[in-house]
């Protein structure tokens, strides 16, 4: 189970050994048209700095942000 703390932010950040992260999972699919996870989010507001990647085999991203301080 992740232990998710409360922040202002709408995104769930995690805590993992005393810091807050968001792993963000980026899986291409073809679909066309879709609704956007988060549309009324400015992602400048969000304040993230990208920690870290991962690039799979399959072509799937795993990007781990944390919140600038």
């Amino acid at each position: 189970m992740t232990d998710r703390k409360r922040t202002a932010s709408p995104l769930p950040f995690k805590t993992l050994h005393g810091s807050e992260e968001i792993e963000v999972w980026i899986i291409p699919v073809i679909v066309g048209k879709g609704q956007r996870l988060y549309d009324a989010i400015d992602p400048a507001s969000l304040k993230l700095r990208l920690e870290a990647q991962k690039v799979f085999g399959n072509g799937s991203v795993l990007l781990t942000y944390v919140p600038e301080r």
